[in-house]
């Protein structure tokens, strides 16, 4: 994917259609994507969940790192929540994961 490529906009919406066959929705575009796994376990089922909820996920994450980044250090220049930066690197990886970088 390419940096000025753009993924379908959310939300996504999963359903079970056939098993062991889950389909992803996108609001206004029909089927997007196929989940195929046989789901004796739930691992399809989970898979098409995990799917279904990408646009959401990659929001939440990009909210994350827009809020740290604003934050402000207090009087003293202490933030007075900690900043995990192994966490804000997991984060930043995830996100150029999703955009293909």
């Amino acid at each position: 994917m390419s940096d000025d490529a753009k993924s379908t906009p959310g939300p996504w919406t999963y359903e079970d259609c056939f098993h062991p066959e889950f389909i992803i929705r996108a609001k206004g575009l029909g089927v997007i994507a196929r989940s195929i796994y046989p789901d004796g376990n739930g691992i399809g089922r989970a898979n098409a969940r995990l799917i279904a909820a990408a646009p959401e996920l990659l929001d939440a994450l990009r909210g994350f790192l827009d809020c740290i980044g604003t934050r402000k250090p207090d009087v003293d220049g202490y933030y007075s929540e900690p900043i995990h930066r192994d966490e804000v690197e997991r984060a930043r990886a995830a996100i150029a994961k999703a955009e293909g970088r």
